[in-house]
């Protein structure tokens, strides 16, 4: 899915001093898809700061009770 980039997030683009512009469509595109890439990467390592502080909570689930929930949802009548 492509995203459209706001005005703000264009200019902290173009103020990288490692960006150099271009009025080429497939080297915007291309910085797009980096940026995306990095938002991904952003939400997945809040993700993983989120369960540590979890497990280090006390909240986590042994691994043969994770399984045995996982297997009851997939054998569970539909």
């Amino acid at each position: 899915m492509m995203k459209l980039l706001s005005a703000d997030t264009l200019s902290c683009i173009s103020n990288d001093k490692s960006y150099q512009p271009s009025s080429n469509l497939s080297n915007f595109v291309f910085y797009v898809a980096e940026y995306e890439a990095m938002q991904e990467k952003i939400e997945l390592l809040e993700e993983l700061r989120m369960a540590e502080s979890q497990l280090a909570a006390g909240a986590g689930v042994s691994n043969n009770d994770a399984r045995a929930q996982v297997l009851a949802r997939i054998n569970a009548p539909k």
